[in-house]
């Protein structure tokens, strides 16, 4: 091949692959997805500086987001000159203003993402919503997606009697889902640069997410949506009732989250990584 794509979920999962190609002189360049705390646990002195090497011997390592760029250079104690950010694709279209939903008797949350615990940090969600003031709120959790978790979700909304909280499994409209929604949750202990934060942005809805991944390259935090410091019960529930008292204004500052989304990343991410992939070549 002239040229080696690895597309990996995390920045210490493809090493054997990279190894392959150095071994065989094929150029390659690598795109990584997350890169989070977690896998600091994989790390030690022989394969830390085995996968540097690796790296470095890439024509480009390709992250979606800055945050994850330095997370990456720290995990590894190193400085790099071949690492560029690169941008997810949206599946919504530029021109996807919808309207608001209004007048608002019911708030309406929507989380969409995959049904996992510990990623998508859905259990923090879930012990919020069973706190005495949320459930006398006129407030509705709206769950959208699959994944691993999605019997232990319905078994724990189930015990812990959530009325509040709604299971909406997957819906191939997203414009379906920010047209019934007020606001966008995002409760993740990590993430790379989350596709369902974009796309809630470009619908012009305004969020809260935790400070994971590039959550705080886009959102201003109390301007554009609400962030969570930490992924705990705590954070979480601070940054919701932060949003609480503004949500009379969520209108204009779904808004402002369009509008500051647009300006910081092109629309047409594909095109943007086919140029530089065909650099390369």
């Amino acid at each position: 091949p002239d040229l080696v794509i690895i597309s990996q979920g995390n920045n210490v999962s493809s090493g054997h692959v990279m190894e392959i190609c150095l071994a065989n002189n094929l150029p390659y360049i690598t795109i990584t997805q997350l890169v989070a705390e977690v896998h600091l646990l994989y790390l030690n002195e022989n394969n830390r500086m085995h996968l540097i090497k690796l790296y470095n011997s890439a024509l480009k390592n390709f992250f979606v987001s800055k945050a994850n760029i330095l997370l990456h250079e720290f995990m590894f104690a190193y400085t790099s000159v071949n690492n560029e950010i690169i941008f997810n694709p949206l599946v919504v279209n530029q021109a996807c203003i919808l309207p608001y939903r209004s007048p608002v008797d019911l708030y309406h949350f929507a989380f969409v993402g995959r049904i996992e615990f510990f990623h998508k940090g859905i259990d923090l969600l879930l012990k919020v919503a069973a706190m005495e003031k949320w459930k006398e709120r006129p407030v509705q959790f709206n769950l959208y997606g699959n994944g691993p978790h999605a019997t232990i979700l319905k078994a724990n909304v189930d015990l812990l009697g959530l009325k509040n909280v709604a299971l909406k499994g997957e819906v191939n409209d997203i414009t379906e889902i920010w047209g019934a929604n007020h606001i966008f949750i995002l409760p993740s202990r990590m993430e790379g640069q989350s596709l369902s934060l974009i796309e809630a942005m470009h619908c012009n809805r305004t969020v809260v997410v935790t400070d994971v991944g590039g959550a705080s390259e886009l959102i201003e935090n109390n301007v554009s949506g609400f962030i969570a410091a930490f992924a705990t019960v705590y954070s979480l529930d601070d940054a919701m009732e932060r949003a609480w008292t503004q949500r009379d204004n969520w209108e204009n500052m779904g808004k402002v989250a369009g509008k500051r989304a647009r300006s910081l990343m092109p629309y047409d991410a594909v095109n943007f990584i086919v140029d530089k992939i065909t650099s390369f070549l």
